[in-house]
Parts: structure tokens; sequence; C-alpha cells
């Protein structure tokens, strides 16, 4: 056998260890983006029980009947006294903290579904007690994309769009 026979024998079993060699990765490839795929679902699907079970605590805090006596209060915009504002206070920190929860989760690609619904947000503003609230605690709690987000919100319902 000559030189150019074992070169060339070389060569192709070079080219099939690379075809191999492409072969194993491309199956590492699909294998790991699965596994990234599936742990993307769980990351989900984690945030999204975690976000369900807070604003399932929050409306358990309702389940006390002195609370949601408060809560009662605040929605009929019936006067609160300082205790029922404490509670107030408490009650929509816990609410919103939930809220932005699920707003940066959805924002920063942990969440897909659309269940942090504006509108439904909205909604809560058209109670003064809320809306003061907001105006007043805001600042102090909660991210500037957050609070951006719902002024804009507010923006929209104080001036909706003709029909």
């Amino acid at each position: 056998m000559n030189w150019e026979a074992v070169s060339a024998i070389s060569n192709i079993l070079g080219a099939v260890a690379v075809v191999i060699s492409l072969a194993y990765l491309a199956m590492q490839v699909r294998m790991n983006s699965n596994e990234l795929q599936q742990n993307s679902r769980h990351i989900e699907a984690s945030t999204y029980r975690e976000t369900n079970t807070a604003f399932l605590d929050w409306f358990g805090l309702l389940a006390d009947r002195d609370t949601a006596s408060v809560w009662a209060k605040v929605l009929a915009g019936a006067p609160l006294d300082e205790t029922d504002k404490v509670r107030t206070n408490a009650l929509l920190s816990i609410l919103f903290l939930s809220f932005e929860n699920y707003f940066q989760q959805e924002r920063l690609g942990g969440v897909s579904r659309k269940t942090f619904t504006l509108p439904t947000i909205a909604g809560l503003f058209a109670v003064p007690t809320i809306s003061d609230w907001w105006d007043a605690q805001a600042p102090r709690i909660f991210t500037p994309e957050f609070r951006e987000t719902i002024e804009a919100l507010r923006q929209t319902r104080a001036n909706p769009v003709p029909d």
C-alpha cells in the first residue's frame, strides 16, 4: 500500500469521524433543548402556582369576618377608623405586591400566561380609598416599572378612548 492510499483512507476515516461527531452533537443539542423546555415549563408552572398561592392567601385573609368587614367598607367608600386604615394598608400592600410579583415574572419571561390582567386592576382604582392609598404608598413600595404601568392604566381609565 502506498502513502496516497493511506492518506485517502485517513481522509475517509476522518470524514466519517466528523459525521459521527456532528450526529452525536446534534443529538446532544436536541436533548439539551428538550431539557431546557421542560425546565422552562416547570419554572413557569412553579411561578404561576406561587403567584396564585399569594392571591389565595390574600383571599384567605378575607375569610376573617373583621377583615372582610373592613374590605367591604373600603369597596363601599365608607369611613374607616384608624384600625381599619392599618388593615386596609396591609391588605392593599399584599394585594398589589402580588400583582407586582406577577407583573415582574411576566416581564422577565418567567411566565407567559396573561393572567396578570390590567383591566382587573383598573377596576380597583374606581374605589377612592384604593386610589388614594396608591397615590400615598406606591412610590415607597413598588418598582418604577410597575408604577409606570399602573399609572398608564389609570390614565387610560380616566380618559377612555371613545368608541
